[in-house]
């Protein structure tokens, strides 16, 4: 007789694998979801290579797949359900509304690329999120061109963020 297996929406009920989960699920390596899913206080036994097979077997198993696709098509609903409501709320949107949102994904970026300089992120990772973070800043340098945004907008808002704009994009030097 088959064994039943667990409701996916539910956490598992082994901890490491319910971490191992949560980690796969947003989009760690199996290595780095299996090392990071090592409850505080306790060491790996196991070399990156190790992991990387010890994550590969604990991604296999039938409950583990189930938890990990659960989370992920439940976060994609999210943003989905997000996106949406937004649509419906854009004609209530001002041009000082945009560049306000803009500025906080901005400042976002910044912070999340000043604490990854000083964390133990891979060089690789690091130069990833600064790309996302220059890609960012041209489409905002895109927008305020295409909308015609003058500096005495709301708050010096335009004039900080063009200020940013030069600060992080490296292709003009």
């Amino acid at each position: 007789m088959a064994k039943a297996q667990p409701d996916p929406s539910q956490p598992l009920a082994n901890p490491r694998w319910e971490n191992f989960a949560l980690h796969s699920s947003k989009g760690l390596t199996l290595a780095d979801a299996y090392l990071k899913s090592t409850p505080p206080g306790k060491t790996v036994p196991t070399s990156k290579e190790g992991a990387k097979i010890s994550g590969h077997k604990l991604s296999k198993k039938r409950a583990v797949a189930a938890r990990v696709e659960w989370l992920r098509q439940t976060e994609r609903e999210r943003q989905n359900r997000i996106a949406g409501q937004l649509a419906d709320d854009a004609d209530s949107y001002s041009r000082a509304d945009v560049l306000k949102l803009f500025g906080e994904v901005s400042d976002t970026l910044h912070a999340a690329y000043v604490i990854g300089q000083n964390s133990a992120i891979s060089p690789l990772r690091l130069e990833q999120l600064r790309r996302v973070w220059s890609d960012h800043t041209g489409r905002l340098a895109k927008y305020e061109e295409d909308h015609e945004i003058k500096p005495d907008a709301p708050d010096g808002l335009a004039e900080r963020l063009n200020a940013t704009v030069g600060k992080i994009c490296t292709c003009r030097t």
